[in-house]
């Protein structure tokens, strides 16, 4: 397989497990530290964020601050430009890139200008003082606390759930394929975990609890992700929980056997969501918004279950992430976005009883407060059932 090298891997997967709640290596800054002072900028990939084929220019990419307008402007061509705060280096913002390559943003009227924002909980702040309207992220204790101190925003769809397939995986050195075989076989392992308080901790505690084990039977080691492939590799760690790309390169350079995907572990968890300012939420701008992602996730989901062009994937996909050879979307398994936008509300509340028996978490937060099942609701009534 040609893959690309690795550094560009590494990145695309720091980007994936940031995208889904967890922390990066430790020159990142803490989460109390980006919660006062977010780091995040304009970006712009390699093709026009704007809507291209309505012939529209792209709207400025501009640092975002406290002097960040507090609505979404009119771009230059006439329509409204949203600022999206993501990582832009992850495969669950592909059906952002749809919804600008094939024009569904154009029809509404509106453009989209990314903001890059390298970790999850840097997301909240800015939403919060709508110096961006939209986030794409990755949740865990961060965000529920703030929900628990009425702070407001609104989660409004999936945006990566493991919903019949997962982009991440419990993987093993390979020289211990032939005996971790089953989930109490992990028992006296080092495991690699990147973070405490984000999804990824807990699809580790469901499978420690599928072999009658606790956190109290393994060695946890806390390292960055861009150090576990490496850690397998040397035989510091003997497991992982780890995103692709970096699986399809361990398993194809035979550093490392997939165990179990996340999606066997803990069906339906939700990792990642799309949330809205308030001040957007009250914005027409905010249901066209929603129809348009949501035609992006429909086009993403044909692909994921072969009915879509895998090429025209590659392609979109090339234009505007890190990874740019087509054989690389082709050979990694990819994370579930719900075509309907469903957000997977039983799994977040296990997710917040294991916050709380942890330690991370003092108060159960309402997820009433947070969850706005409206506009996917509406755009599915205009869009009609997906098929």
């Amino acid at each position: 397989m040609n893959l690309r090298p690795y550094a560009t891997v590494l990145l695309l997967t720091t980007s994936l497990l940031a995208a889904c709640g967890a922390a990066a290596p430790s020159t990142s800054p803490s989460a109390a530290g980006s919660a006062a002072t977010p780091a995040f900028a304009a970006a712009a990939p390699s093709g026009s964020a704007a809507a291209k084929p309505s012939g529209a220019s792209p709207a400025a990419s501009k640092p975002a601050g406290p002097a960040a307008s507090a609505a979404a402007k009119p771009a230059a061509s006439g329509t409204t430009a949203v600022k999206v705060g993501a990582t832009w280096t992850s495969f669950t913002q592909m059906p952002f890139f749809y919804a600008i390559e094939r024009g569904y943003l154009a029809k509404q009227g509106l453009s989209l200008e990314q903001v890059t924002i390298p970790l999850s909980e840097q997301t909240i702040a800015p939403l919060t003082q709508n110096q961006i309207q939209v986030g794409a992220a990755g949740f865990g204790v961060s965000l529920y606390n703030a929900v628990s101190r009425d702070i407001s925003l609104y989660m409004t769809a999936d945006n990566g759930s493991a919903t019949g397939t997962s982009s991440a995986a419990i993987v093993v050195r390979k020289a211990l394929a032939d005996q971790i075989k089953d989930y109490k076989d992990l028992k006296g392992r080092k495991v690699a975990l990147s973070s405490k308080g984000t999804s990824i901790q807990v699809t580790l505690a469901k499978a420690l609890q599928a072999g009658g084990l606790t956190f109290n039977d393994i060695d946890v080691v806390s390292i960055g992700f861009s150090d576990m492939v490496p850690a397998l590799a040397n035989g510091a760690v003997d497991v992982a929980l780890l995103t692709e790309p970096a699986i399809a390169q361990g398993v194809a350079n035979g550093t490392l056997s997939v165990f179990k995907w996340t999606d066997e572990v803990y069906p339906n968890q939700q990792f990642n969501a799309v949330l809205y300012s308030p001040q957007f939420a009250k914005t027409p701008a905010a249901q066209g918004f929603m129809t348009a992602y949501l035609q992006g996730v429909r086009d993403y989901n044909d692909v994921i279950r072969g009915k879509g062009s895998m090429d025209d994937f590659a392609r979109i996909g090339a234009k505007y992430l890190p990874v740019k050879d087509p054989a690389l979307y082709k050979a990694v398994h990819q994370i579930g976005i719900d075509p309907n936008g469903k957000l997977q509300l039983g799994p977040m509340q296990q997710d917040i009883d294991f916050y709380i028996s942890q330690g991370l978490m003092k108060d159960k937060p309402d997820l009433s407060k947070l969850v706005d099942n409206s506009f996917a609701d509406n755009a599915v009534k205009e869009l009609g059932p997906y098929k």
